[in-house]
């Protein structure tokens, strides 16, 4: 439920609180600044019930970014209803956060039943004026200089910024850690600027920029760009004058400039991307092509079986040419050329010191096996999330990667039959005499490694070597026993053609190790930490880190203390 007007509600001991909310990612809703709420007579709380009956103005007509509508009063429209059992983090405030719900619905609801003569009277004749819903996070402080300093030497690695982690985090030995900044909103991509500035996408709010002291903590912070359409993607061209973003149907185009941290001539260059579900729009600039622009594109919905055809565009990764931009902007789906499609959701997108490009791809949920017409349940460990070769982005790769169709065993155990399937291989949920396992691993490109089912990784990056890849694992909610809520690293090498690939074999559970985690139990989205955005300093010494927990947005380095 993205790019619509959400109306949260919750109980405060004897009263009611109502919040307007927009998301633009599978992320925390953030103020609908273009609605206003009232509580009317008829809530109440008591033992047994709660009732909550509001007036919301600005719900009904709406252009949030992408899909602007409204709703149709005399006729049947798409509403849906989602809940948590899990208070609100602080009830008392109509700006609180809140975790995931645990469950949700869409349905069509007829609207002319519902009108009434009494309207009017219900809603009151003349209301109180509004006072606009705000949000309950904010952008940092600006304390930005005009004139961020050249850095003439490597920053240093702060021993404390003033910040508390909400978090109990563990690092590996030879790690450290410590956090930058709090109170962002929804931090997902990273970008490093040519004077090592930190670029942040702050989801539902646009493109903060971040400017480094001598300590190595955050000296001054700005917004580059307001614009809360914006869910994830960021990339610098190499020269770091050339600045993209993205929001769900859209790539804008900025000249960057680094000295004053401010943009110019922005320019729509990819358009016309289907609004899916998956909302993020991974971008990626290949340093020894800086004219390509890779963008991924995810699926709608949990299992969107239209996507086999890679031309609806939808599950896919394309490139574009900035150099022969149209005027208008390339149409995502028309245009470009593939870099692999069959992928779920390749929301990691990163390059090898070859320039090849690897992507960490979140697979589906709520899975079963079917057998001779018995159903077997293999959610809880089954399919797996994966590491996927794509290649050279000059290229076009117009392989199949498997999605909606063929999946990856991460728990064999789970599957009917006295001779499990090994890790990594592929599988069809339900083989039929036409289409079978056997017909998965023949057509579809395999991982070459693999995560544990439902981790949920966000985003790579691998050191100035090359010889380790570090991923974010955002964190399941699809499984009994949580798992993600880490940042890990793939140790790589090269092979006799000089083509980088992961020690470890596309069957093994143990290509990767921890880094940085949560230790807690029962994570969840508000619990425990959240990493999203990855990116090295300039001097590949600190690992930015994102997290986007519902509580409070973070931003944490990583480095290596011997």
């Amino acid at each position: 439920m993205t790019y619509v007007p959400l109306t949260v509600t919750w109980p405060n001991e004897d009263t009611t609180v109502v919040s307007s909310r927009v998301a633009v990612s599978y992320a925390l809703p953030q103020a609908n600044e273009d609605a206003t709420v009232r509580i009317l007579d008829g809530s109440f709380v008591n033992e047994t019930h709660w009732v909550s009956t509001y007036l919301c103005e600005g719900c009904s007509q709406w252009d949030l970014g992408a899909n602007p509508g409204e709703l149709d009063p005399s006729g049947e429209n798409v509403v849906g209803w989602a809940y948590s059992d899990t208070a609100a983090n602080n009830p008392e405030s109509e700006d609180s956060t809140f975790s995931m719900h645990d469950a949700a619905i869409l349905f069509y609801l007829e609207f002319a039943s519902a009108q009434s003569p009494d309207f009017e009277e219900w809603a009151g004749e003349v209301p109180p004026e509004p006072t606009p819903t705000t949000s309950g996070t904010t952008t940092s402080a600006t304390l930005t200089p005009t004139s961020p300093p050249i850095p003439s030497e490597p920053v240093r690695v702060p021993s404390n910024c003033g910040e508390t982690s909400l978090f109990p985090l563990e690092a590996a030995d030879g790690w450290s850690f410590v956090k930058l900044a709090g109170d962002l909103t929804t931090p997902r991509g990273i970008a490093i600027d040519g004077l090592g500035s930190l670029l942040l996408v702050e989801a539902g709010s646009g493109l903060s920029a971040h400017t480094f002291g001598s300590d190595g903590c955050i000296a001054g912070s700005k917004t580059l760009i307001e614009r809360r359409g914006l869910t994830h993607g960021v990339a610098l061209a190499p020269g770091g004058r050339t600045l993209y973003v993205s929001s769900i149907d859209t790539v804008w185009k900025y000249d960057y400039d680094p000295e004053t941290q401010t943009v110019s001539n922005e320019k729509v260059v990819v358009a016309n991307m289907f609004p899916s579900s998956h909302s993020t729009r991974t971008l990626l600039v290949p340093p020894d092509t800086p004219d390509l622009l890779v963008v991924s594109l995810g699926s709608d919905g949990n299992l969107d079986m239209p996507a086999v055809n890679k031309e609806v565009g939808r599950a896919i990764v394309k490139v574009f040419d900035m150099a022969e931009a149209p005027e208008d902007g390339y149409d995502y789906s028309t245009q470009g050329w593939f870099l692999g499609y069959g992928l779920r959701n390749e929301v990691g997108l990163t390059t090898d010191n070859n320039n090849m490009v690897w992507g960490v791809e979140n697979s589906a949920d709520e899975f079963s096996r079917t057998i001779d017409g018995e159903e077997y349940d293999i959610h809880e460990n089954n399919p797996s999330d994966e590491v996927n070769f794509l290649g050279d982005p000059s290229v076009s790769n117009e392989n199949w990667y498997g999605y909606p169709t063929c999946f990856t065993v991460w728990g064999g155990d789970e599957f009917p039959g006295s001779q499990p399937p090994a890790t990594g291989a592929q599988f069809i949920p339900a083989p039929n005499d036409t289409f079978t396992d056997a017909t998965c691993e023949a057509r579809s490109v395999a991982p070459r490694l693999n995560f544990q089912a439902h981790s949920a990784p966000l985003d790579a990056k691998f050191d100035r070597e090359g010889s380790n890849m570090y991923v974010s694992l955002h964190g399941s909610w699809n499984r009994e026993v949580p798992t993600g809520y880490k940042v890990v690293s793939i140790p790589f090498t090269t092979n006799d053609a000089g083509e980088y690939e992961p020690v470890a074999a596309p069957d093994s559970k143990d290509g990767f190790d921890n880094i940085l985690w949560d230790p807690q139990e029962d994570c969840n989205s508000s619990k425990c930490f959240r990493p999203s955005g990855l990116s090295w300093d300039l001097e590949y010494t600190r690992l930015f880190i994102a997290s986007d927990n519902s509580r409070e947005g973070e931003l944490y380095i990583l480095y290596k203390t011997g």
